[in-house]
Parts: structure tokens; C-alpha cells; sequence
């Protein structure tokens, strides 16, 4: 007997409560990588309490679990989110952090976030809170981790984050 179950649709969230509500959920339900793709680490998304124990319990769930992390502007991303940003200083084998080089920064201004390698979330523009969720579209999110794994191996830790340890 096959699954005739059709696959979940991609929901559209509106406001910054949706979008840190889907990305909490997202983290909750991952078991080996969030890969988090962000202009500025956006302090309404990502500057929360919720946000960033949703992220903790991740990371220490297994020893396998990884948080990839791009950002554009650092000093932004640090002054927005410190709760990510600590976290990240105290779980240095965990979680990864780096700013693209200079000539791919514009190339992407939203807020993107993977897990593990079946859920997308992405907010394309930075002066919307719209967002969409892709639940399990496995070609789009292939493109994305692709898009993101390239762009991964272009960028290096900023000064910024290494004066931090990061």
C-alpha cells in the first residue's frame, strides 16, 4: 500500500510573530543542521529569548547538531541579535559564523533559514515582514543549499567575529 498522503503546501506567513513561530518550530523539529542566511540577523526575527533557546536546545540535543550561520553586516547582526551571537561564543564546535566576501553581499538582503535539508524558510525582502515556508519541497530547498554551501565555502569569519573567538 503506497501513501497517497499529497505533500504540504508552501504557507505564506505574515509578521515577524508568524516568521519567529515557524523558524522556533523549525529548530525544535531539526536533528543535524540549521543553516541561517541574513543581511543584518534581523533583531525582530532573531533578537528574541524564544528564537535563541529554540536554537540552544538544537545544538545541544546531539552532538551532531551544526548552526551555520551568513550574515552580511556583522556590526549590525551583533548589536541585533547579541542572544545569537553569545550563543554562538559558547558553543564554538557548534555553531559557525561568517560574512560573504564584499563583491556577494548585496546578493541576498532577506533572512533565509534551512533545516536540516527539507524545510526552507525565507523572508526575500528586508522591508517586509512577509515570509513563505517551504515544508518539504526538496527541489527548491536543493537549490538553496546549494546556493548557500557555495557561497559557505567563498566567506570567512569577520574580524569582528574573530575578536569574539567566533
Amino acid at each position: 500500500m503506497t501513501d497517497k498522503t499529497p505533500p504540504e503546501e508552501a504557507q505564506l506567513l505574515q509578521g515577524a510573530a508568524a516568521f519567529i513561530a515557524k523558524a522556533v518550530e523549525m529548530a525544535g523539529g531539526a536533528s543535524r543542521e540549521l543553516r541561517l542566511l541574513s543581511d543584518t540577523l534581523d533583531g525582530r526575527l532573531w533578537g528574541g529569548a524564544d528564537i535563541a533557546d529554540a536554537v540552544r536546545r538544537f545544538l545541544l540535543r546531539s552532538e551532531y547538531s551544526r548552526l551555520r550561520v551568513l550574515v552580511n553586516n556583522v556590526q549590525s547582526a551583533m548589536h541585533n541579535s547579541p542572544r545569537l551571537v553569545e550563543l554562538a561564543r559558547h558553543l564554538t564546535s557548534r555553531v559557525e559564523l561568517r560574512q560573504p566576501p564584499e563583491e556577494r553581499r548585496q546578493n541576498y538582503r532577506g533572512e533565509l533559514l534551512i533545516a536540516d535539508r527539507s524545510q526552507l524558510l525565507e523572508r526575500r525582502e528586508p522591508g517586509t515582514m512577509d515570509a513563505r515556508f517551504l515544508p518539504h519541497e526538496p527541489a527548491v530547498t536543493q537549490v538553496q543549499i546549494s546556493n548557500f554551501d557555495e557561497l559557505w565555502d567563498q566567506s570567512e569569519p569577520s574580524e569582528e567575529m574573530r575578536s569574539l573567538g567566533l
